[in-house]
């Protein structure tokens, strides 16, 4: 039995063996990838590095790697063809990287059976030179060799120089290793692109130095294309950049923005970095686990956007065109534009709320109502006035003409002083002011918050209006990429002129749209400054709100855990419409208007009962005198007190006490709508916000996924697997899908703003212990249905 059980034991252990070596085989499989280098390079260093990261996520799980960088021909013309042959016979080898423009070349001119392991050219193929090796489905006819290739780069790039310093004869700065390794690839290439844009052409080979590369070049140069230059490192690139500039000199750069952020003149290129890296690790993966070099893409679906230094384009004296406008990005552009400064949304409310005319004429109106009040008191001070008269008589008297004077004098000088005591129509008066004064305050106040929201929801159009613009600006690039894609499948024999055709008047739409664009994004901005009530040109830096798809943009910590489920949000709907109808200026200014109505009212009603009772006193020196007799004088003086009371009128009493009756229920008739209205506008802002902030979070996934169906198509574009109305409605689609992120977003703070202004409370405005008491409101509500009943704790 021993025996049995020991022989089983054995037989399970060799099983277990063989099994572990089995899975260790599988799991452990290493791959060896040999970079080839022309020489020590700063660049490739970066692309190895990179293309490193991206490969182990797609490795991850299948199989390890290791880069065997031993292969370095050192700039020597005798080491390039040895150190690729020793890649390709060193049996631990499984793929080779050509990290370098020449060894890369030499690599593709090996003769077939040559290239017995699979070959990743590291170099990207700018120019048309590479469209021969293009199969009509965009992949490497040359056996085992793949490549990149970003199409036209060169002759778009050219043309777009010309275009823009309207250059007729550029210098284009290459690599000497690369002019030596193409040879008469090179002159071809340059007679063939001096006959299709229309220009001369002149290659410098450059050296790694800048210093060498500015003493070599002639003195009336006035336009340089820089092109990649490996060999050089990046702080050589930024002084040659720098030399360039400071000898009056127009740089186009290949590379792209990093370029023009170092003092270059402009670039077409948005830089293909990532792209590039990922592609790189892409192709390697693909051919260590079995693919051929035949099935890989060669085209790199990059994308160009023009960009533009406006810093050195004014030191150079060059100034964009309107149509350079429309379709470049600019850096430094406040060369030509100054900023009026820099404004965010809660800025732009509070300048509105003190600079804006509506709110400087409401509060006006609110003085004039105190003002008025003030001088109705004044009834009741006491008035003193001083008076007088000089005055001649004449007399003819015929019966006693001797004792009769021909003429009298008189004249007269006094003061005299008046108060009133009581007046009930007064009295009302004032009351009634007093209260009309409180609801010029309240209508002071309505004003300032429909200013703010208006300055609100306009900062908001404008950032909508901005990206709304460089959306089109960026489907307009697209399309020019499409279109010079379509140039290259033309070109290659994989596309008719007619799809050609389509992208040209695809590109004049989309210049069209952004031309409507500019106009919306212009008359935005002034719309803003005259809610700011600033100067209708000034130019703002907006700050733009960024939202994720969780947050509220208003009191978020006490929002977030409420409006989570229907329960929460129809209580918080609630509590927004009580709130909007407690707090509401526009009921307050009624309640005051019909205060002052009923005050006058009353007084109407008991006119006839309550008498005006006022008290005076004079003093006064007269003084009479004639040409007979002698002058003589008296002083007068009074005091009294007397009132006054009406006894008819005519029924004017009546027809005054119906006229405000009838006014009353006026008021009333609109207090009530007002009620109406605030509850509607309460309630219609919080129906809308609790639409339109999930609307945000599907538009933002809608946009990725449209997105990523977009990649996805012009990648088969690009090999010519779809055809152009696919790719014409994949775009179409992300561009409207675009456009509905951004929009839904600024709609959404628009409607976080309507529910503060249905409340009368801007959360920017409030300090720490007013949100804590709007908190507590909240807490209130949620416990009592009120938001002034606390709860009681038991």
């Amino acid at each position: 039995m021993s025996n049995m059980i020991f022989s089983i034991s054995k037989q399970c252990v060799v099983i277990l063996i063989c099994v572990l070596g089995c899975f260790s085989s599988i799991r452990a499989e290493e791959k060896v990838i040999a970079v080839v280098r022309d020489g020590n390079s700063e660049f490739f260093n970066s692309v190895i590095t990179n293309f490193r990261k991206e490969l182990s996520v797609l490795a991850e799980g299948k199989y390890t790697f290791r880069i065997k960088d031993e292969f370095n021909a050192e700039g020597k013309e005798a080491e390039y063809l040895k150190q690729l042959n020793r890649a390709l016979f060193d049996e631990e080898v499984d793929l080779i990287y050509t990290a370098g423009i020449v060894v890369s070349h030499h690599a593709a001119k090996l003769n077939p059976e040559e290239r017995i392991k699979p070959i990743v050219a590291g170099a990207i193929e700018f120019s048309n030179l590479a469209n021969k090796f293009i199969t009509e489905s965009g992949t490497s006819n040359i056996n085992n060799y793949t490549f990149i290739m970003a199409p036209l780069r060169i002759q778009s790039d050219l043309e777009a120089f010309k275009q823009l310093a309207n250059a007729k004869s550029i210098h284009a700065l290459v690599d000497e290793k690369v002019v030596k390794v193409l040879g008469d690839d090179v002159k071809k290439e340059i007679a063939n692109l001096d006959q299709k844009i229309g220009i001369s052409l002149t290659i410098i080979p450059a050296q790694p130095k800048a210093s060498t590369i500015l003493a070599s070049l002639p003195d009336n140069i006035a336009n340089v294309y820089l092109t990649l230059l490996p060999n050089m490192t990046q702080v050589e690139r930024h002084l040659l950049i720098k030399g360039l500039a400071e000898r009056g000199i127009r740089t186009f750069s290949m590379i792209g923005i990093s370029d023009v952020e170092a003092g270059a003149f402009a670039t077409l290129s948005a830089g293909t970095g990532l792209a590039f890296f990922r592609r790189t690790a892409i192709n390697i993966h693909q051919l260590l686990s079995g693919i051929g070099t035949d099935l890989l893409p060669v085209v790199l679906n990059s994308y160009d956007k023009m960009t533009i230094n406006l810093a050195v384009a004014k030191q150079l004296g060059w100034s964009p065109d309107y149509d350079t406008t429309l379709s470049a990005h600019f850096i430094n552009s406040e060369v030509y534009q100054k900023s009026a400064g820099n404004l965010t949304l809660s800025l732009a409310m509070k300048m509105a709320s003190k600079l804006n005319p509506d709110v400087i004429a409401a509060r006006a109106a609110q003085k004039a109502a105190t003002f008025k009040a003030n001088s109705l008191k004044t009834n009741f001070s006491p008035r003193i006035g001083i008076g007088g008269n000089v005055g001649v008589r004449g007399v003819n008297d015929r019966i006693n003409p001797l004792t009769t004077p021909y003429h009298t004098e008189s004249g007269s000088l006094g003061i005299e002083v008046s108060q009133l005591l009581y007046s009930d129509r007064i009295y009302s008066q004032i009351k009634s002011q007093i209260q009309v004064a409180e609801a010029a305050k309240y209508d002071n106040e309505s004003a300032r918050l429909d200013v703010i929201q208006s300055a609100g929801e306009s900062y908001l159009d404008v950032l909508n209006a901005e990206a709304l613009w460089k959306i089109e600006k960026e489907n307009l690039i697209l399309s020019e990429n499409s279109l010079r894609l379509a140039k290259l499948r033309r070109d290659i024999g994989a596309a008719e002129a007619s799809e050609v055709f389509r992208w040209q008047a695809n590109v004049a739409q989309a210049k069209s749209l952004l031309l409507q664009r500019d106009a919306m994004r212009k008359t935005a901005r002034l719309q803003l400054n005259t809610d700011l009530a600033v100067n209708s040109t000034s130019h703002w830096s907006l700050a733009d709100i960024t939202l994720g798809n969780h947050e509220f943009y208003f009191m978020d910590e006490e929002i977030r855990p409420i409006v989570r489920d229907l329960s929460g949000l129809g209580v918080f709907t609630s509590f927004i419409q009580s709130l909007a109808k407690d707090r509401s200026p526009e009921i307050k200014s009624f309640d005051y208007t019909l205060r002052s109505q009923g005050i006058l009212l009353t007084e109407r009603a008991r006119r006839y009962l309550r008498p005006e009772i006022n008290i005076s006193a004079g003093l006064s020196q007269i003084i009479q005198g004639a040409d007979t007799v002698r002058r003589d004088s008296q002083t007068e003086w009074t005091v009294g007190i007397g009132f006054t009371m009406p006894l008819w009128e005519g029924g004017l009493r009546k027809t005054e006490v119906n006229e405000i009756e009838a006014l009353i229920d006026q008021l009333n008739a609109h207090r009530q709508k007002a009620i109406f209205l605030i509850e509607q506008r309460a309630l219609g802002a919080v129906y809308a916000m609790s639409a339109s902030h999930p609307s945000m979070r599907l538009s933002r996934q809608a946009r990725e996924f449209s997105e990523k169906n977009y990649e996805v198509v012009r990648a088969k574009y690009s090999q010519g697997a779809v055809s152009i109305v696919e790719i014409l409605d994949a775009q179409e689609q992300l561009l409207s899908l675009k456009k509905s992120e951004v929009t839904s977003i600024y709609e959404y703070t628009k409607d976080i703003i309507a529910v503060q202004r249905a409340m009368g409370w801007y959360e920017y405005e409030k300090t720490a212990a007013q949100k804590k008491e709007w908190t507590q409101w909240l807490k209130n509500y949620f416990k009592t249905g009120s938001i002034h009943v606390k709860s009681i704790n038991r």
